[in-house]
Formats: structure tokens, sequence, C-alpha cells
């Protein structure tokens, strides 16, 4: 599994959508180019924890299962910094 995580500005508000937008074309042009088929789905609001604004999941056909499973989950968080990164906002000392 590859995890992609991304740290963003805060200058016009729209840094944080913007990443995640490209995060999910490079999945879905992933599970392309490897020749599954995979569906998006842009999930709703009461599905969320806190402080994830948005997020969106995507399945790839099981045939084994006979149905679609999740195989990637992409989300956006705002205001939100892991203390295990040591992040803080602000300028640095």
């Amino acid at each position: 599994q590859v995890e992609m995580f991304g740290v963003t500005a805060a200058e016009s508000g729209e840094e944080s959508e913007a990443l995640l937008a490209e995060f999910l074309a490079l999945q879905k042009e992933m599970f392309s180019e490897l020749g599954l088929h995979y569906r998006g789905l842009d999930m709703p609001t009461q599905e969320l924890g806190l402080p994830a604004y948005r997020k969106f999941d995507i399945e790839a056909w099981m045939p084994g299962r006979g149905k679609y499973g999740e195989v990637r989950a992409s989300g956006g968080d705002k205001g939100a910094s892991p203390p295990n990164l040591g992040a803080a906002q602000g300028d640095p000392p």
C-alpha cells in the first residue's frame, strides 16, 4: 500500500481542495493503467469523521467477491495538524 500525504498553505483557501483533486486524479490514473475496473465515490458528509471535510473512496471490481470493494480512500482535512508531525502554523523560529 502506498500512502499519499500532503500539507498545504492556507493562502487562498483552495490549496487543500486542489491537492485532493490532484491525488484523486493520480489514483484514478494508476488504476486505469493497471487495467482495473473501478468506480469513484464522493462520500456523503455524514460518513466523515472530524476534521475531514471531503472524502472519496475508490472501489475496484473484485470477481472473487462478485462485487466492488474499497481499494483506496482519499480525504481532505482542514485545520488538522497531526501532533507526531511536529507541524505548527506561524512563522519559523
